[in-house]
């Protein structure tokens, strides 16, 4: 296992069969073709992979089958996505009993807790030994991690990352230089307009829903900026902006996965349908990703 988890890191899906039971065929297929590429690591049961969704067993047995096929070809980071404490350090211990390598922990959201309880919270999950990844996400938790705040919890044994999915460009700045040279800082490609200048800004790593529909196009975009070719880089991300503003939701008012779904199903890669509450994409959200997937020649 890697000591900090850097790189190119892939959230994945979580496919379903069209009765909605976990797709294990289907999940096994998702991650050998991911596995082709020279990704770095992999996100499983995160918001794309549809946590809010599944059940303990059926988180404990994605990350199973996802080591199982991997054979530590890659590191793997498991969200722990919980509110409560004690739910939280118990299902930091299975992720890593079931194959992961990191934690990925929520801020707790919902109870808007004091800056101390955040600090505690994370404290608690760290001292179970299990390789921790703080998860800076205010649009869904309303707490937003400061720098001061992570500063200190950079200092906890087992504290190895953060996910920055806050589209401050200035906090993510700020980040790198007070805490990059402890832990990794992973910039997330929650908004389209942070993506390519988040790229640049130097982090450890990044991660992207993205490539799932269009590997190669992201493949390129990412080495081209990690090398400094600014006008390489910037020529893909340009290309495939509208992509990128469509698949993760929330632009039309259809969450995540629903949209990235729908791209994988156009572009051949079906995962089957996102799980209630969650719909599919109306008929103007699906012809909208056909004309923006064929006009990239992605289209099946």
């Amino acid at each position: 296992m890697v000591a900090k988890p850097e790189g190119l890191i892939i959230p994945i899906v979580t496919p379903f069969t069209t009765d909605y039971k976990l797709d294990e065929k289907g999940l096994r297929e998702e991650i050998r073709f991911l596995l082709d590429y020279h990704i770095n690591g992999l996100l499983v049961n995160g918001s794309t992979g549809e946590f809010t969704s599944l059940s303990i067993e059926e988180r404990r047995r994605i990350i199973e089958i996802v080591s199982e096929e991997c054979k530590r070809k890659v590191f793997i980071i498991a969200g722990v996505e919980t509110p409560a404490t004690q739910d939280a350090i118990d299902e930091a211990k299975r992720v890593k009993q079931a194959g992961a390598d990191f934690a990925l922990v929520a801020t707790p959201f919902y109870l808007k807790p004091t800056i101390d309880g955040v600090y505690e919270h994370y404290k608690r999950v760290a001292e179970t030994g299990v390789p921790t990844l703080l998860y800076n996400n205010p649009f869904r938790t309303y707490v937003n991690l400061s720098a001061s705040l992570v500063s200190k919890l950079a200092e906890l044994k087992n504290v190895v990352g953060i996910k920055q999915s806050n589209v401050d460009l200035s906090q993510t700045t700020e980040y790198i230089e007070v805490i990059g040279d402890k832990i990794s800082v992973i910039h997330s490609y929650g908004d389209a307009v942070s993506v390519f200048p988040g790229l640049l800004l130097g982090g450890a790593g990044v991660m992207n829903i993205t490539f799932l529909v269009a590997p190669d196009r992201v493949m390129q975009l990412y080495e081209a900026t990690r090398s400094r070719d600014v006008e390489t880089a910037k020529k893909i991300w340009v290309e495939i902006l509208s992509l990128l503003r469509n698949i993760g939701g929330g632009v039309h008012g259809e969450p995540n996965p629903a949209p990235l779904k729908e791209a994988l199903r156009i572009v051949g890669k079906p995962a089957g349908p996102a799980r209630l509450p969650v719909l599919p994409v109306t008929n103007d959200t699906s012809e909208l990703l056909r004309k923006i997937l064929k006009n990239l020649k992605l289209a099946r």
